[in-house]
């Protein structure tokens, strides 16, 4: 009979369960060794022996085992969870599958798969811990976290808000991300880069927008290759990010078009239409205006219109108003005007201008802008949008401020080269500090560097680059606040100042990134530098009569031993921090567990 049965040899000599395999009157006739440890019982004591006889033995069990071995020989493969008996009578709890076995189509046996519950319990036990784990670091990041298929079907995912998703969560998994909004040049952007996923193996980047539930986002997103099967989608929010260029471009824009305005005026002279090219020029640069006009005070402290955009000047030049006539009042502040019933007021003369030439009527919103000089206003610039009433945000504003000045100091010439300097000074300092803590930017930081580099290569000395992560931080941000974040990181950017010597400098990237550069510095005193940096950050921060701690992870290298470049220097200064804030969360772990 053994021919009968060595295909079964494989499953008794590698399965990790309890194999038995009993003839067609349920006799054991084979048994692995993990059986016999299982139940205690040397293999040849069990040969021949009626396995509901061996591992049945008490009543209470007996019927079940029996039923289970006749249903079994009726053809029916059966798994179940059960209790059975080792020699010395202990019960113990086994999961059990039974199957039929068949030789030339006729019933000859049983096989039965013994494993038990405590050790299946357990492996389960450690596959949920593990699960537990990856979901909170999981949860932990700002990402949206898809797994998916080269196809494109989510099998997974992990996110902190749903209210950007354009599929309800409950039924991602299993969808498709053709489903999710996709232009068709998007679709096939995105197949693109999982493609090269799958076949490189390499990390792919890229940047989308899409219209979601809250409005038009945009993302970027890594693809990070799991197995063959399998990558992980890291999607991540960067719409204030976008929104910030947007900003800073517009600002950038807004900067240039003023000096373009001020140098044509100051070549060109103050001919007969520059009001009105200045005019133009602000509707242009501040967005939404639509119209405007410019009043101008005369000797009588009466205001009247030197240049219109939108409307008939010839009509309204001969207009005149007093200050308590004007629909924005005569102070000195940049103001958005939305009733216009004063106007109603005037004579029917007047009125019936406004009412055709000015087209008051269709006016939704007026952004009006004091020019002065010498702390005397001396006229304004009226910015109108016929849409709604909310068409100046914040930035119109203080750009409507910024060129309200401009056109005084352009009126007053004299002046102009003063004001022009102070705004170009401001500019500089803000193009090259953080506004936060006005410690130096990256950019600044480059520059220094670059000279520093020059300097050292000349000098044959040594440069060293820290790289300082804070550690702790976002915990006093999700506590306490941001507000409270900011006051820590502006007394830790005066700490740094006070500490560093006149030569070094010190920048924020962002966020709690800095960097320091040390020139004529190696690497033995540089170490020394970041020991007393520890020292310095792990002091605890007295605010509003409460202590606040942090501490840092910094990495270091130095020129020309680790990098000829700024870009090098800042690479490897990188990798080493990032190394030790690994290896610390690393030792947390281990001391946690």
């Amino acid at each position: 009979m053994h021919h009968e049965w060595s295909h079964l040899d494989a499953l008794f000599k590698c399965s990790p369960e309890g194999i038995v395999l009993c003839d067609e009157n349920y006799r054991i006739i084979r048994v692995n060794k993990k059986f016999c440890e299982m139940f205690g019982y040397p293999e040849n004591e069990l040969i021949e022996m009626n396995i509901d006889e061996v591992l049945a033995r008490d009543k209470e069990i007996t019927g079940e085992a029996r039923y289970i071995t006749e249903e079994t020989r009726k053809g029916k493969q059966l798994t179940y969870t059960t209790v059975r008996q080792k020699k010395d009578g202990t019960k113990i709890s086994v999961s059990v599958l039974t199957s039929p076995v068949y030789f030339d189509e006729k019933f000859v046996g049983v096989l039965g798969i013994y494993r038990l519950i405590s050790e299946m319990q357990e492996s389960q036990e450690l596959m949920r811990e593990e699960f537990k784990k990856s979901r909170a670091i999981l949860r932990a990041l700002p990402d949206i976290i898809f797994v998916m298929n080269r196809k494109g079907y989510f099998l997974d995912f992990e996110a902190k808000s749903y209210k950007d998703l354009n599929i309800p969560p409950e039924k991602i998994i299993g969808s498709n991300i053709k489903d999710v909004g996709f232009s068709r040049d998007q679709i096939e952007m995105i197949f693109s880069k999982i493609n090269e996923t799958f076949d490189t193996g390499d990390i792919q980047q890229l940047v989308y927008d899409l219209e979601t539930p809250v409005g038009r986002r945009f993302y970027e997103v890594r693809f990070v290759l799991i197995d063959k099967e399998r990558i992980l989608s890291i999607t991540r929010d960067i719409t204030k990010r976008k929104e910030t260029e947007k900003r800073l471009k517009k600002w950038a824009d807004f900067n240039r078009i003023l000096l373009n305005i001020v140098n044509d005026v100051l070549n060109s002279g103050l001919k007969e239409n520059i009001y009105e090219r200045l005019l133009e020029k602000s509707i242009d640069v501040i967005k939404g205006a639509q119209a405007g006009s410019l009043l101008l005070k005369d000797k009588d402290n009466c205001f009247s219109y030197e240049a219109t955009a939108g409307y008939n000047y010839e009509q309204l030049k001969d207009l005149r108003l007093t200050p308590e006539e004007l629909v924005q009042g005569s102070g000195e502040n940049v103001k958005i005007v939305t009733d216009f019933s004063k106007d109603e007021e005037l004579d029917e003369e007047r009125k019936n201008k406004f009412l055709f030439a000015g087209k008051i009527k269709k006016i939704k919103c007026m952004l009006s802008i004091p020019i002065t000089i010498d702390n005397d206003i001396v006229g304004f610039f009226t910015l109108d949008n016929f849409e709604t009433e909310k068409a100046f945000d914040h930035d119109a504003v203080q750009m409507a401020k910024i060129f309200g000045q401009q056109v005084g100091f352009l009126i007053e010439r004299i002046r102009l080269e003063k004001a022009l300097h102070e705004q170009s000074e401001q500019l500089l300092f803000l193009s090259k500090h953080d506004p936060l803590t006005n410690l130096p930017n990256r950019r600044m930081l480059a520059e220094q560097a670059r000279q520093y580099i020059a300097l050292m290569k000349r000098n044959n000395s040594n440069l060293s680059l820290l790289y300082l992560d804070l550690d702790g931080f976002k915990a006093i941000n999700d506590k306490h606040g941001h507000d409270l974040g900011d006051i820590v990181l502006k007394k830790l950017a005066q700490r740094f100042t006070n500490f560093l010597r006149e030569s070094d400098v010190v920048a924020r990237l962002g966020g709690d990134e800095f960097l320091f550069l040390l020139p004529d510095t190696d690497i033995h005193k540089a170490e020394n530098v970041i020991y007393r940096l520890k020292k310095l950050i792990e002091e605890p921060f007295d605010i509003e009569s409460k202590e606040y701690s942090i501490s840092g992870s910094i990495g270091v290298s130095t020129f020309p031993v680790d990098g000829k470049s700024f870009s090098e220097l800042l690479s490897c200064a990188d990798r080493r921090m990032y190394g030790k804030k690994e290896k610390k969360l690393k030792s947390r772990f281990f001391y946690q567990k």
